[in-house]
């Protein structure tokens, strides 16, 4: 008797519905996810296309390290690319083999799922041509810093010959304008 009131209850119309329901919540679940991956992959560009900038307003030392690292990545896909290819044509020579001895079967060997690569290529997020106008860029700004600004070395002091008193008054001029940038007006020492 209980089993004709489950069956009484629900009717196929119902059972119809609720699978279509399931439909809908799985496809809604499905666009959000691809929405968020999608938000995340632009995320993580954006961070990585302002990191690399950041590092290229740095230096040239910066800018001569990531153009090398672009060209060393682009080597290795070629190898890369390279080496599937051998790996395709001997596949099909063993194939060609294999096909005359077809009585043998072997069993399938599954493809283990492999860690994630947290790597990127530069290329991907930043051109050369934009690393090289950057480098050039700065290049110029620091040639008019350079030139502006007093700059100590062992030549020039010994060129002007200056007593040790006014030597050390450069130097420390020097080191106090060099401090003006790494001081952290937030950050205290021994509480002051």
């Amino acid at each position: 008797m209980v089993e004709q009131l489950d069956t009484a209850v629900i009717t196929p119309a119902m059972l119809e519905e609720e699978e279509q329901l399931e439909a809908a919540g799985l496809e809604r679940e499905r666009k959000m996810l691809e929405k968020a991956r999608m938000s995340w992959d632009r995320e993580s560009t954006e961070i990585r296309y302002r990191r690399l900038q950041h590092l290229l307003e740095k230096s040239n030392i910066y800018s001569k390290f990531l153009l090398t690292k672009m060209e060393q990545q682009q080597l290795e896909e070629q190898k890369k690319k390279e080496k599937l290819e051998r790996k395709k044509e001997s596949l099909k020579v063993k194939k060609d083999k294999n096909s005359i001895d077809a009585s043998e079967e072997k069993p399938v060997m599954r493809k283990k799922r492999g860690r994630e690569d947290e790597s990127y290529n530069i290329s991907e997020v930043m051109s050369k041509e934009e690393i090289l106008s950057v480098a050039k860029k700065n290049k110029k700004e620091n040639e008019d810093e350079n030139s502006s600004s007093t700059n100590l070395c062992v030549e020039d002091l010994q060129k002007n010959k200056d007593s040790n008193s006014i030597i050390k008054d450069r130097l420390s001029e020097t080191v106090r304008q060099n401090t003006k940038f790494f001081f952290d007006p937030v950050r205290k020492c021994n509480g002051q």
